[in-house]
């Protein structure tokens, strides 16, 4: 979903009510044109982390929005992909080990920011990047 109108309120990011005498539209706008992120996650000894826990977490404005989270794990060799990233600005991160769905958490996120990587996305981007891996996830 690129935007969600209802009359001048945006429904993506506020609560939408719809009253019946009203004669505002809904416009629903859908674009193909979502971003990609590949990369590898490595150790403090630049040694590709297999099976690590990755998320893409979308800027404090956006946190209350599910559809715009993405995750994986990487491969044997560290590898990962996210695809459908919606534009926006986001923190990449990724842990040796986290319990799963963590980065859903606004406490514990707030605990990682530092540690996090920043990425703008625009419609259609292709990023590629390396991270480090978070050694202590708390």
């Amino acid at each position: 979903m690129k935007s969600i109108r209802y009359g001048s309120a945006d429904a993506l990011n506020e609560s939408l009510h719809i009253d019946s005498r009203s004669r505002d539209r809904l416009d629903i706008v859908i674009s193909m044109n979502a971003g990609t992120l590949a990369g590898v996650v490595v150790d403090q000894n630049h040694q590709a982390v297999a099976n690590a826990p990755v998320a893409l977490v979308p800027d404090a404005t956006h946190r209350q929005r599910a559809d715009l989270y993405r995750s994986a794990y990487t491969d044997d060799f560290g590898r990962f992909n996210l695809k459908g990233i919606a534009p926006g600005n986001y923190s990449l991160f990724a842990w040796e080990d986290v319990e799963d769905g963590l980065w859903r958490d606004p406490e514990f996120i707030r605990r990682q920011e530092a540690f996090g990587k920043t990425i703008r996305f625009v419609e259609s981007a292709r990023e590629n990047v390396e991270l480090t891996a978070i050694p202590f996830a708390y």
